[in-house]
């Protein structure tokens, strides 16, 4: 009976997974590109250490779109979390973005956004205030 309850627990953990995988659209690479090619999306931004990088293309899974993104996260180092926002403020306006609003100061956050194709910025410093986060989406569709 035990081993029976722990399959049926099994099968119905795993049933998500698969289905989903099943009905899995297409991943789109090609909005990557313009993502890729953005000055916010430089390895080497702001002459901080990149700790993380991570990237997914545009899908479609049972009609829930997940957009094509870039995500980079800095180390701070003993670089003062205040300015390094402000620095990476000032590279995205000098990109090209436009900010949605103010630096938030108190979560010590910034979004912006382009135009052609529809694309976010968000940039923000950890709780810990040690690492930057640069995330780009491209909200282009196919």
């Amino acid at each position: 009976m035990h081993i029976a309850r722990r399959c049926l627990l099994l099968g119905a953990l795993a049933t998500p997974t698969f289905l989903s995988s099943c009905f899995r659209g297409k991943v789109h690479e090609e909005f990557l590109e313009v993502l890729r090619s953005d000055e916010l999306a430089d390895v080497d931004l702001l002459g901080l250490t990149l700790t993380n990088a991570e990237e997914s293309g545009y899908e479609n899974t049972l009609g829930k779109p997940s957009y094509a993104e870039v995500r980079h996260r800095f180390a701070l180092g003993d670089a003062e979390a205040e300015q390094v926002l402000a620095d990476a403020v000032a590279a995205a306006e000098a990109a090209g973005w436009r900010a949605d609003g103010p630096v938030n100061e108190a979560l010590l956050a910034w979004g912006g956004s382009k135009d052609e194709p529809p694309r976010i910025c968000s940039l923000s410093i950890n709780d810990q205030r040690d690492q930057l986060s640069v995330r780009l989406i491209n909200r282009e569709t196919p």
